[in-house]
């Protein structure tokens, strides 16, 4: 009697007694979860999820934009800080009206206090009439966005 490697025997087929002292396995069945968190209690936390609109046009490295973006509420600040050094790639024109862009996007969604979005379109007011944008990208901008807690608002 000869068998291919790696195979044994199909004892299913026998239709055997389990092996005394053998804990026979049930059926698997879905845990009951500890405590369910609302919407709301999520938002809090800045977990809950935002869809941003894509920024038409290509990206610094000549492919299409996505339509959209979606993430995680507590992302954001560090998504737009590394969208706007991804667009220092192409140009420091292209960084400011990407950074437009988030004002814009936040303002709409409602992320921001009307004094935070003030603040935020003084800053890209400045970052448009800056002599040199990197430098105020790493003055004024991103240590902004780095202490900026972001929260749903409902």
């Amino acid at each position: 009697m000869t068998q291919e490697a790696g195979k044994g025997y199909d004892l299913g087929k026998f239709n055997l007694p389990p092996a005394r002292g053998v804990n026979v396995p049930q059926a698997a069945t879905k845990p009951e979860p500890i405590a369910k968190l609302n919407d709301l209690a999520l938002a809090r936390e800045g977990l809950s999820r935002v869809t941003f609109p894509g920024r038409p046009g290509k990206d610094s490295l000549g492919l299409d934009r996505p339509d959209e973006e979606s993430m995680l509420v507590r992302g954001i600040p560090d998504h737009i800080i590394k969208q706007i050094e991804s667009s220092f790639r192409t140009s420091g024109r292209e960084a400011v009206l990407s950074f437009g862009h988030y004002v814009g996007a936040i303002q709409g969604l409602e992320l921001m206090d009307s004094k935070g979005i003030a603040h935020l379109k003084k800053l890209a007011h400045g970052f448009a009439e800056a002599d040199n944008p990197r430098e105020f990208f790493a003055e004024s901008i991103q240590p902004f966005l780095k202490n900026l807690t972001m929260k749903a608002r409902f």
